[in-house]
């Protein structure tokens, strides 16, 4: 009897023992995880604040910009849309293409595949010049032609030219 009772006690003290030392990892593992919340916690306020720090910095060179823009209209390229930081936007400005242009005038420029009848109506444009051109007729005989060339008539009845007698 007593040496049964002598065994259930060892028995509930190496129990205890256990629950002892799993109560002691537990309670490591719980400050550990404590102390890296703690590193997170103080790593995520640095970072705040770094960024706080940063956003100022853009914050006051977007002022800049804006003043500059709003000052200066012939340096930049851009529009300014808007009338305060919060509401400020930057649209490119929209610079037509020579193509562009001839295009909305229903021309276009002419390539080296492009094949050419007789009787076809042609404008001529100076290079850089698209306001103004001369109109042409494409000629029936192109026997004198280089291979690089276009024989053409021009259409004197539409064209600018004034002759002072």
């Amino acid at each position: 009897n007593q040496d049964e009772h002598g065994t259930h006690i060892r028995v509930i003290t190496e129990a205890l023992q256990k629950e002892k030392e799993n109560a002691y990892v537990a309670t490591t593992l719980a400050d550990e995880y404590k102390n890296d919340m703690k590193r997170c916690r103080d790593a995520m306020i640095l970072l705040a604040k770094a960024y706080d720090q940063d956003f100022s910095r853009l914050e006051a060179r977007l002022d800049a910009i804006f003043t500059e823009l709003n000052d200066d209209e012939t340096k930049n390229a851009y529009d300014l849309v808007g009338n305060s930081l919060s509401s400020l936007r930057l649209m490119k400005k929209r610079i037509k293409s020579q193509e562009e242009i001839l295009k909305e005038k229903g021309l276009r420029v002419v390539t080296e595949i492009d094949i050419f009848r007789g009787g076809e109506n042609v404008i001529i444009i100076n290079d850089g010049a698209l306001v103004e051109g001369e109109s042409a007729t494409v000629s029936r005989n192109q026997e004198n032609a280089k291979v690089d060339e276009l024989i053409i008539v021009l259409d004197w009845s539409s064209s600018m030219i004034s002759i002072d007698e």
